[in-house]
């Protein structure tokens, strides 16, 4: 049996092909006996209609059509198999051409299943758990925080506390912060600094924003002694 597979949109596959007439006529016994025990007819027994008989009652296209079903589900699984198609649900089946002694045409669509294409799995399993350990360690650095925060005696002007409790809380941690950092001494260079408020600036530039270099020194410097106070805390 010769077929053509053409793949289709959302994950489908349609089945182009024909059975040969030896193996749809093939089907015409066991469509005759099933099609015999299912139908009631007087004057004859389940499974003792004649052919003949079940031809006037039915009409011959009636048992055509069921031995192209049978024909297609024995023909369907080999397809299937012999092709190695993951196939998902049932085919949906037209007939194309179907007569007596002569090949039965079909047309089979069905959904298979999806072409993956991975990226670099492991890589990003790896990030991931990276990622993880990173996550709790910054909730260990609020965890060590918020205790010096606890035990510390500390006024907050007004000016450096917004609206909301929130904003009292940055303004505890970020005083707190920098006293350890005058207390031990840990201090950035103006370096290092504007090597990382360089690096603000262009990243703000890709977005058509502007940054005040000065302003960026003094963020960065602040986010980089930050990092070295909890260095420093996490060594202790």
């Amino acid at each position: 049996m010769q077929i053509e597979i053409n793949k289709l949109p959302d994950s489908e596959i349609e089945i182009t092909g024909e059975i040969s007439a030896g193996d749809f006529e093939s089907c015409r016994e066991q469509t005759i006996k099933e099609l015999s025990e299912n139908i009631q007819i007087d004057g004859f027994r389940p499974g003792k209609i004649p052919e003949k008989i079940l031809i006037e009652k039915i009409g011959e296209q009636a048992i055509m059509e069921r031995m192209a079903e049978i024909a297609l589900q024995k023909e369907y699984f080999k397809i299937i198999e012999e092709k190695n198609i993951q196939a998902i649900g049932r085919p949906e089946i037209i007939i194309t051409k179907i007569a007596r002694n002569n090949p039965l045409g079909f047309k089979l669509k069905t959904a298979v299943m999806p072409e993956i294409e991975l990226p670099d799995y492991k890589k990003i399993a790896n990030e991931a758990m990276e990622e993880k350990e990173i996550k709790a360690r910054e909730k260990k650095r609020i965890e060590v925080l918020e205790k010096i925060t606890a035990s510390s005696k500390i006024e907050i002007p007004k000016i450096l506390v917004g609206p909301e409790q929130e904003g009292l809380k940055k303004a505890k941690y970020n005083l707190i912060l920098n006293e350890i950092a005058k207390k031990e001494k840990i201090e950035i260079s103006e370096e290092e600094a504007r090597k990382e408020a360089e690096k603000l600036v262009e990243y703000y530039k890709n977005f058509s924003q502007s940054i005040d270099l000065e302003k960026a020194m003094a963020y960065t410097y602040g986010i980089l002694r930050n990092e070295k106070v909890f260095q420093f805390l996490e060594s202790c």
